[in-house]
């Protein structure tokens, strides 16, 4: 394809080959994909846009969790939408169950955190994101930066323990 006279025209290439390199594949569960979302979650705080910043913050946390799930198990059920549900299966994945920690209090304490974390912003998500044609709860603009928040944490120490069990290969947890 060559812009021709300001117009796209399809040329013959009379045999010749194309050098073609297929872009690399960024997977939801990286740093890079984590970070971009957690700005685009960041404009839409900026613009007043809570309910669709508490959506996107959520739809982060699905995407990172059902990447590596996928990794991990290649088996695994279909996501079916409950979010507390899939994090269980991920952290049992990622030997990240608190009961595995038991003489480690205060990663324990940090871990249980996290899975209240997602209760919550589960439903958090339902009741006043955009998700579901919204609701009448409008979110304050600091409830909605928490949830961005806690998606950016749980995100980003899902993706770090899944890349350092990768190197490892899955020998430690958490």
């Amino acid at each position: 394809v060559a812009i021709v006279n300001g117009a796209a025209k399809v040329r013959t290439l009379s045999g010749q080959s194309v050098h073609f390199v297929a872009p690399a594949v960024v997977h939801a569960s990286s740093f890079e994909f984590i970070r971009e979302n957690i700005e685009k979650c960041e404009r839409k705080l900026r613009d007043g846009d809570d309910r669709g910043a508490i959506t996107n913050a959520r739809s982060l946390c699905e995407d990172v969790l059902c990447d590596i799930e996928k990794q991990l198990d290649a088996s695994a059920s279909p996501y079916d939408g409950g979010l507390p549900k899939l994090y269980k299966r991920v952290r049992k994945l990622l030997k990240m169950d608190p009961d595995e920690y038991e003489k480690d209090g205060p990663v324990v304490q940090l871990l249980r955190g996290l899975v209240t974390v997602v209760d919550g912003f589960a439903g958090m998500s339902n009741s006043m994101g955009d998700r579901h044609g919204g609701s009448p709860i409008k979110p304050k603009p600091h409830h909605a930066a928490l949830a961005v928040n806690a998606a950016n944490t749980l995100c980003s120490f899902v993706s770090a323990s899944f890349a350092q069990q990768s190197q490892r290969g899955a020998k430690l947890g958490g």
